[in-house]
Order: structure tokens, then C-alpha cells, then sequence
């Protein structure tokens, strides 16, 4: 099974602890230079390509050869690498597997928001009040694919409103492949323009100003200990189902995710959220993705949102 993290968890989880000494390592002993290229020879961005597929489902579009250079160069740099075959050969050789981590959050884009797709969070909150009017005790949503935590929080955030004054019991999941935005996620630290789609009355309820230390006003906040415990994190990749995980899920998101994988990745993961899925569960998309071609049963319920039929 998975094993959740709460904020409290982090250190001594022994995968975050392996990559801040390996981090820490290659830093002090060899600093950070970023080499000097800009770019990818076709045969190296192809060895690139097929290895992010092969090991995470990633699919990487041909002309991409610019941004793989960029995402990868940072780490050579803490490598002490100047060519890009080399690090390719780290990687290839790298037994512990820490190493082809550290290259996939190299890869990752992790765009994400509070509330973003605000209309999902409100068919979220009237899915829950729906569900409370049927005496259901018991909730529990998966972000699939959290980024950093805005998306997990924010689903927070709409089931404890939802709940409020009563004794129902509601939990999320957040799973993401990247760690270092699992990281920022299990911190639940942000600015404050981060924070800009969170209500005044919200900000005020679910987070907490991170002390300074001049003592001037905080432009940081912390998720409040109320919501952290409501929320586990755990890393997983999305393309490589089946899952570790404790089913069903009343809600499922997965979110911007999808459009990375190509179709036959894409059907295995459909299949398995649908599996995932209690029957009459949600399953939340992003409006870019598209299921046309999957098989499925699932019915739409708006764009973007598709229900699981009940069990006759």
C-alpha cells in the first residue's frame, strides 16, 4: 500500500531524506555551474524522450529539444557535468534510482493554483452537500495529480465548509510523481499572492502567518494544523497502474495530467480511476483533455466532469 505523508511526516521519510543528501553531496562537493548548451542533438533528445516515457509515461513532443536542455541542464550543473551524454550515462547507470527521480521533477510541469477550474471546487461542494442530504458519514477525494498542494487544499478547504457542524468524516488523498513539488505540498507553505483566490474569511480560518523575523507583517502562510490532517500525500505514478491504494473515492480529480501520456497509457489510467471510482463517484478532468477515442462508461455531467454509473 501507499504510505501517506502528513506535513509532520517529511523528514523522515527515507526517499526525501536520500534525495536532500544527495542534493547536499553533489552540492558542497562539486557547486553548481550550469554547462553552456541550449539545446539537444536530435539522437540525445530522443534517449531523453524514450526514457522519460519508458520510466514515467511522459510523452515528449519532437521540437521539445530546447526545454529538455533546460529542465536538465540545473541538475547537470550540481552534477558537474558538462555533456549531456554523460548525464544520460548517470542516469542509465544509476542502481538506487534517486538519480532518474531527481530527473523527472526535472521534467514535470507543475502549474497549478487555489480553486483553479473554480467550477470543479463548486460541483465538488454541491457533490458533498448532495451526498450529506443522503445521511452518507463518510467522504473521500483523491487529487491524482496535486503539483504542489494548491489543488489538494483547496479540495480540503470545500469538504470541511461542506461538513461543517456535523459529524461526517472526509479525507483526501494527494498523490503527485514529482517529489520536489510533493515537498512544497507537505510544507503547505505559500505567499501571498499565492494565496489570492483564498477568501479573506478562508485565509483567516486555514492558515496561519509564518512569523518573521523582524517582526513586520508576513507575506507567508501556513496551512493550518485543522486542514493538514485531513489531507495525506504520497508519491505515485499515474502511468503505471494498478494502484497501492484504499478504494473507493467519492471524487476523483486528475487533472491536467492525461494529455502527457499517449493513448494507450492514458486508457490504462481511465481504466483504473474508473475502477477507483464508488459507483455514482465523480470524475473531475482537465478542460483541455479529452476521452474521445477511450473506452469508458462513464457519463457526463458537465464539461470536464463524468459520473460512474450506479451499480443496478
Amino acid at each position: 500500500m501507499l504510505a501517506p505523508r502528513t506535513s509532520r511526516d517529511e523528514t523522515t521519510d527515507p526517499l526525501m531524506i536520500e534525495l536532500d543528501r544527495t542534493r547536499a553531496r553533489t552540492s558542497a562537493e562539486r557547486g553548481s555551474r550550469e554547462p553552456q548548451f541550449s539545446s539537444l542533438p536530435p539522437s540525445l533528445f530522443r534517449a531523453f524522450r524514450d526514457l522519460a516515457a519508458a520510466r514515467s509515461g511522459i510523452q515528449i513532443r519532437d521540437g521539445k529539444e530546447t526545454l529538455v536542455a533546460t529542465r536538465i541542464a540545473g541538475r547537470m550543473g550540481e552534477l558537474g557535468l558538462d555533456e549531456p551524454a554523460a548525464y544520460l550515462a548517470r542516469l542509465r547507470e544509476d542502481p538506487s534510482g534517486v538519480e532518474m527521480i531527481r530527473f523527472l521533477d526535472a521534467l514535470c510541469t507543475t502549474f497549478t493554483g487555489f480553486y483553479r477550474d473554480a467550477e470543479h471546487f463548486t460541483l465538488l461542494a454541491s457533490e458533498a452537500a448532495r451526498r450529506l442530504s443522503r445521511g452518507q458519514q463518510r467522504m473521500r477525494v483523491w487529487c491524482a495529480a496535486t503539483a504542489s498542494g494548491e489543488e489538494a487544499y483547496s479540495t480540503a478547504m470545500v469538504l470541511s465548509e461542506a461538513v461543517a457542524n456535523t459529524e461526517v468524516d472526509y479525507r483526501v488523498l494527494a498523490t503527485d510523481l514529482s517529489t520536489s513539488a510533493l515537498r512544497t505540498a507537505i510544507q503547505g507553505r505559500y505567499s501571498q499572492q499565492q494565496l489570492t483566490p483564498v477568501s479573506e474569511r478562508l485565509r483567516a480560518k486555514y492558515f496561519i502567518p509564518v512569523p518573521t523575523d523582524d517582526g513586520t507583517s508576513s507575506t507567508r502562510f501556513e496551512v493550518s494544523q485543522r486542514l493538514r490532517e485531513r489531507v495525506s500525500f504520497a508519491r505515485l505514478n499515474l502511468a503505471a497502474p494498478p494502484f497501492p491504494i484504499m478504494a473507493p473515492f467519492d471524487v476523483i480529480l486528475c487533472r491536467n495530467v492525461m494529455i502527457y501520456f499517449d493513448p494507450q497509457v492514458r486508457q490504462r489510467l481511465l481504466d483504473e480511476l474508473t475502477r477507483l471510482l464508488r459507483p455514482g463517484g465523480l470524475l473531475l478532468v482537465g478542460h483541455a483533455e479529452t476521452l474521445s477515442g477511450l473506452q469508458h462508461q462513464l457519463t457526463p455531467v458537465q464539461p470536464s466532469a463524468l459520473r460512474k454509473p450506479r451499480v443496478a
